[in-house]
């Protein structure tokens, strides 16, 4: 058999092929992070530890603050370790992760690691951690993509306690890591989540039960806005509106309807006129502190609500509410005072203007 000669421009040719082949195939690897894994009897690192989660999400990636992310399970391994893929709706997770270490999920790719379809987890980006030598269930994650997709688009992260469900699930896959490490629970935080807000619940005037249900609900489209100081901060809209949802399902009042045919519009327009973050940094004080002990900040908000139905305004009303943050962790605070996180607490805030509002609508025979 003849073997046809290999000229300068075939070899160059060749090599150039092979250089895309293996160029394609690292990009098709994904986002994996650490070398595969053969069964479940890796022993863990000293000063590491595992944290266990899952995450429901279609595909996509998970991008932290950090360089140093492996990945116990059976994925090729990438350049990457500041990266998780995900694979499928419900993807059951295994990161080692430097022990006592916090570890900041920053960022979501929609599908590849590389795509240029990502979203910021700002300003309430996820934190977890572990333990050195043991797994840690950090919990359950769902992926809450815009609605619409934009360069300025924000993603929310809705974090759940699922954990005999997901302990069961681990425990079937990994057997033996579960018979020899040890087992522990420390649920994810947010970067903001430091329960040292308190809601201000003098501006609640109405209750879900003074409203009188109607059954079905009103369809609705619903447009909401976040400001800050009067101007567009486009990070909160998903959250806000993530709120007022919850809220409106809440009421059995309206239920949200994004069809064409709807005639019938909520808007609800958030303003932030007090920056909490910025007053923590200097330190200032401001305003009533609920009997809050030490030094305290209040982060003030004004709402705007209002109904139309074809894109003629029945009526629009003006609400003021308040979130207290006290600044000295070292002060006990009174007892009959409920301390909570600011993501929490501006969820309270929200529902509570949300019936306000709709009382009040109801009361004035807009609905009608």
């Amino acid at each position: 058999m003849q073997i046809a000669k290999q000229t300068p421009l075939f070899c160059f040719a060749r090599s150039l092929f092979n250089v895309t082949v293996a160029l394609a195939f690292w990009s098709l690897s994904g986002c994996a992070t650490v070398e595969k894994v053969q069964g479940d009897d890796q022993p863990i690192p000293k000063n590491k530890g595992l944290a266990m989660l899952k995450i429901n999400s279609s595909s996509g990636c998970l991008l932290f603050a950090a360089n140093d992310i492996g990945r116990y399970i059976n994925e090729p391994p990438t350049m990457m370790k500041r990266s998780v893929k995900l694979g499928s709706e419900s993807n059951y997770v295994l990161l080692e992760l430097d022990a006592d270490k916090p570890y900041l999920i920053t960022r979501y790719y929609e599908y590849a690691c590389t795509d240029i379809y990502w979203y910021d987890m700002e300003p309430f980006p996820p934190m977890i951690g572990t333990k050195a030598g043991s797994i840690t269930y950090v919990g359950d994650f769902t992926i809450h993509e815009p609605t619409k997709t934009t360069a300025k688009s924000t993603v929310r992260v809705e974090l759940a306690d699922n954990e005999d469900e997901t302990l069961s699930e681990f425990k079937r896959s990994y057997p033996k890591l579960f018979a020899k490490y040890p087992y522990r629970k420390s649920l994810a935080r947010f970067k903001v989540e430091d329960r040292n807000a308190y809601v201000d619940r003098a501006f609640r005037t109405a209750t879900f039960e003074d409203l009188k249900r109607i059954q079905p609900p009103i369809p609705v489209k619903v447009k909401v806005e976040f400001q800050r100081d009067g101007k567009h901060y486009w990070k909160l809209d998903e959250e806000l509106m993530f709120n007022v949802e919850k809220a409106l399902g809440k009421s059995g009042l309206l239920a949200k309807n994004a069809s064409s045919k709807t005639e019938n519009t909520l808007v609800i327009v958030a303003n932030n006129t007090g920056d909490t973050m910025a007053a923590r940094r200097a330190g200032n004080d401001k305003g009533p502190t609920l009997g809050l002990v030490g030094r305290t900040v209040v982060d003030d908000y004004k709402f705007k609500c209002a109904y139309l139905v074809a894109k003629n305004t029945r009526r629009e009303v003006n609400y003021v509410h308040a979130i207290h943050v006290a600044l000295d962790p070292t002060k006990e605070q009174p007892k009959e005072l409920r301390p909570t996180s600011m993501l929490d607490a501006f969820e309270k805030v929200v529902e509570d203007v949300v019936v306000n509002c709709l009382a009040d609508f109801q009361a004035s025979g807009v609905f009608q």
